[in-house]
């Protein structure tokens, strides 16, 4: 008699086990792909001193590019050292950015720098802007960040 149970029950363990397998009942049967890029961040540095003379060249921009993902981060230099910007969150609308370093924002009338404000972390939405400086008064570099659809429509 234990000679037929023994058989039915080994049958029975195994089929449980592909069932689970089968049934993604592992986390990575739940994961989602991620989604195509659609975004492009564009960053600009314009670095500027006020021991120059006013007539005096100031350094001509630097331009680099990021294929916006989730975590994907890109170094630019600065007068005070690198500068590293992280893609923290991908939204529907927007984009959510974080620096390695506190930044000034410009005030909203666009006129002024507000050194005593500075923050971390930004959100673009597609074809918005962002201006923000090192929290410096004598000496900086200006940052010009732009949102903007990938050229080939995501399809990198």
């Amino acid at each position: 008699m234990t000679t037929r149970r023994f058989p039915f029950f080994l049958a029975l363990i195994i089929g449980l086990a592909g069932m689970l397998t089968a049934c993604g009942g592992g986390a990575s049967g739940t994961e989602r792909p991620a989604p195509e890029p659609r975004y492009e961040l564009i960053v600009t540095t314009k670095d500027w001193s006020g021991w120059l003379p006013q007539d005096a060249p100031q350094p001509g921009p630097q331009t680099a590019r990021l294929t916006v993902r989730p975590q994907a981060s890109l170094t630019v230099s600065t007068v005070s050292g690198p500068l590293t910007l992280t893609i923290a969150e991908v939204r529907e609308d927007s984009v959510v950015i974080e620096s390695d370093t506190p930044l000034a924002a410009q005030s909203t009338s666009g006129s002024e720098w507000s050194v005593g404000d500075q923050t971390r972390r930004w959100e673009i939405r597609e074809g918005g802007e962002i201006r923000a400086i090192t929290p410096t008064l004598d000496g900086g570099t200006e940052l010009r960040m732009t949102l903007e659809p990938l050229a080939d429509g995501g399809q990198r």
